[in-house]
């Protein structure tokens, strides 16, 4: 699946015999990368006649539930600061292909790993750009700016995980740009100003780690969103199986 698309999916396929008669089959996994609701779809033909033959079959799966914030901190307890420590040591180095994305979900699938080897429950990957469970989301406009310091009291918190469309920031003495279209970042720290430290790659041409800060209260135009890592059972694997 490319994460620029709107669908991951997940498939199987087989056949089966009885005497002459040769049974193939097909299912798929597919789930919205927009709003995580999914179906399944199950099809099964004969191979003398696949026009007449076929039989399809259909599971839908709505959007995964809401959480509590009692859920929400204990998420952060078990998966956040690991999410962060792994960010931060990769410093200097560049993790995959470089690409801003890579990092975030490198972090969660090597936090989810480490969780399997103990025997928890391991921690969602990456679905295309959502990194898990949105806590915190804002589409700045003239008309509507951003308030000081507003994410501390959305929760965010060392360890969610930054996502940014077209974002303009406008400081003293300059100006800068983060995504086009898009850029995603591990939250580090945030300051008791609401400021975001960060660790991030792909920055400025550069494909190694490095840190960085983003003050929102300095963004002009674009949108923020801010996920935090969530137990895979929150949405379940993409499996095939029927």
């Amino acid at each position: 699946m490319n994460r620029d698309g709107k669908l991951m999916v997940a498939y199987s396929q087989g056949w089966s015999s009885s005497g002459v008669r040769r049974t193939h089959t097909f299912t798929a996994h597919v789930r919205n990368t927009t709003t995580l609701a999914g179906t399944k779809i199950h099809l099964t033909w004969d191979a003398s006649n696949p026009g007449l033959t076929v039989k399809a079959e259909q599971r839908h799966e709505p959007p995964p539930r809401k959480l509590s914030p009692g859920e929400l901190e204990s998420c952060r307890e078990k998966y956040s600061g690991a999410v962060a420590e792994w960010s931060e040591s990769q410093m200097g180095s560049q993790v995959g292909n470089g690409e801003c994305w890579t990092l975030a979900n490198n972090a969660l699938k090597a936090v989810a790993a480490k969780c399997s080897s103990r025997g928890l429950e391991p921690c969602m990957a990456s679905q295309s750009y959502i990194h898990g469970y949105l806590i915190y989301s804002f589409v700045q406009s003239a008309s509507r700016p951003e308030p000081q310091g507003k994410v501390k009291d959305a929760g965010v918190a060392r360890g969610d995980v930054i996502q940014l469309y077209k974002a303009h920031f406008k400081y003293p003495g300059g100006e800068a740009w983060a995504g086009a279209p898009d850029h995603t970042a591990v939250i580090t720290g945030v300051d008791s100003d609401g400021v975001l430290r960060v660790v991030e790659q792909n920055v400025g041409g550069k494909k190694r780690v490095q840190p960085g800060k983003y003050n929102l209260a300095q963004m002009v135009s674009g949108e923020v969103r801010i996920y935090r890592a969530v137990g895979e059972s929150w949405i379940g694997k993409l499996d095939p199986k029927w």
